[in-house]
């Protein structure tokens, strides 16, 4: 049980990627605990871990090589890819060290971990977006990237680390589809999955509409449609109750003065104009428009990330073109291959598992729908699943010296 705590703690701070207001910027939990992993494995562990790190690093060298080359044709350029590289195999470290100490050698484990962790985050980011005092708290030891005035803060739910805003819309779709599988697979009873289920959504939009993705993990719930086709019932009532409770809870927060624009923003103006939309869409479409105007740059990019401010180069936040300003379309090539790699890997390693293959489906089609509204690295999702693999098909031995 110590082993379990202790894992799922580090796993904690692994995703949450916690900047502290005591360390500088760039040293943030997750590249803390994928050093500790780096060490965990050279002083004591050997055995097949390092031979799959070997294959990840297989994965990412098109990338790197094609990324470098951005680089060195861009005299004006930017790291930022180069960095990635070698920040993933830092974190496949961290993700094996987390394997092995909790023993997660079943990925329905790695399942659980991540619905807990989602749901711990969506408490603390509904519960601070109510009572200011916690956000007091959570600022005394996580440092500020808003200002006290932001409007962010006002109509934005916010957990630990990296949990808001787009990435924790992104961590909300991940618990929701974590839940589905579970329950698909009969190891989580109805009972607690619908009302997770209902608080996911409810809560999820208040930290990102991009939450709203999870929806479509309930389409597994279809599958085989010839056996499941009552589901589809069932589905619509559940629609009905959530509708309910968006309503229930609009009125509720608005009795009580809490700001609910953005979370009900999509509801609100489909009642007032018969259409979907929404400030952040109508944005989103506005940054599609921002494309390469030369050849070079749809080849082999500008190799850089972000303008001289920090900001998003060329003021698109949009993950395709943001890869594409980089290192062009062959670079956005590479970098979707060595996700899918990296979701191929896990499936021969699991034996062609069905729990597994229809997760890893779901979740590869998820990081290419993010990617039209922003980038975010959730590569580091896959490791956890992969790592699981290789424990429950060759588990670890301590090196004896």
């Amino acid at each position: 049980m110590v082993r379990v705590v202790l894992s799922f703690f580090l796993f904690f701070l692994y995703f949450s990627n916690i900047q502290f207001v005591f360390l500088p910027d760039k040293i943030r939990t997750r590249l803390i605990v994928g050093v500790i992993g780096f060490v965990y494995y050279v002083f004591n562990f050997g055995g097949r871990d390092f031979y799959q790190i070997r294959k990840i690093a297989m994965f990412l060298t098109p990338l790197a090589l094609w990324m470098a080359l951005s680089i060195v044709v861009n005299t004006d350029s930017q790291t930022w890819f180069l960095q990635f590289v070698i920040l993933q195999i830092l974190f496949a470290f961290g993700a094996a060290m987390i394997i092995h100490i909790g023993n997660l050698n079943d990925y329905s484990k790695v399942l659980w971990f991540f619905l807990c962790y989602v749901v711990i985050q969506e408490l603390v980011s509904f519960a601070s977006y109510q009572i200011p005092a916690i956000t007091s708290l959570i600022h005394r030891f996580q440092a500020r990237e808003f200002d006290d005035n932001s409007i962010l803060w006002r109509n934005r739910a916010m957990g630990l680390g990296e949990f808001k805003l787009f990435g924790g819309g992104v961590f909300v779709a991940i618990g929701i589809l974590s839940m589905t599988m579970l329950y698909k697979f009969k190891k989580l009873r109805i009972e607690f999955y619908i009302p997770l289920l209902l608080f996911s959504l409810l809560s999820g939009l208040f930290v990102a509409r991009t939450s709203l993705t999870g929806i479509f993990a309930l389409l597994l719930l279809l599958f085989p449609l010839r056996k499941n086709w009552y589901k589809l019932l069932w589905g619509a009532g559940l629609g009905v109750v959530f509708l309910a409770l968006l309503q229930y809870q609009e009125r509720s927060f608005g009795s009580q003065g809490i700001d609910t624009d953005y979370a009900f923003e999509l509801f609100d103006k489909y009642r007032d104009t018969g259409k979907v939309q929404s400030n952040s869409f109508d944005v989103t479409k506005e940054m599609w428009q921002v494309l390469p105007t030369d050849l070079s740059t749809w080849f082999i990019g500008d190799a850089k990330y972000e303008d001289a401010r920090g900001g998003y180069y060329m003021h698109t936040d949009v993950g395709y073109l943001r890869v594409i300003f980089y290192g062009g379309i062959v670079g956005l090539f590479f970098y979707i291959l060595y996700s899918c790699k990296l979701a191929r890997r896990t499936y021969v390693l699991s034996g062609k598992d069905k729990m597994l293959t229809q997760f890893l489906i779901m979740y590869v089609t998820f990081m290419l729908i993010w990617m039209w509204k922003g980038h975010y690295d959730v590569n580091c999702v896959l490791f956890f699943f992969l790592f699981s693999m290789i424990l429950q098909k060759a588990p670890i031995t301590k090196v004896v010296k």
